[in-house]
């Protein structure tokens, strides 16, 4: 917890120097509106898709084809390859 003094001393501090403490809170406000006026909001919506494939769907389709268990691990981490739902859309 903050000190009582500490709580105190910086309401000291702000009640001392009111008017510098405004003026810096507006000057601070407006360079942030101004660079606000500045800022572009764009979405692609294509990078929320998935561009390959989990572990577990990489490692599930290497066992299928009959690799063994460590046979699959690397290579579905490594490269689990693109996602086929993704490829087709």
């Amino acid at each position: 917890m903050i000190p009582q003094r500490w709580i105190e001393a910086y309401l000291r501090f702000l009640l001392r120097y009111r008017g510098s403490v405004t003026i810096a809170v507006i000057i601070f406000t407006a360079s942030f509106g101004f660079a606000l006026t500045k800022m572009r909001l764009h979405t692609d919506f294509f990078d929320f898709y998935p561009k390959f494939r989990t572990f577990a769907d990489a490692y599930a389709d290497c066992r299928e084809q009959g690799n063994g268990t460590f046979g699959c691990i690397l290579p579905s981490i490594v490269h689990p390859g693109p996602d086929p739902y993704i490829k087709i859309y």
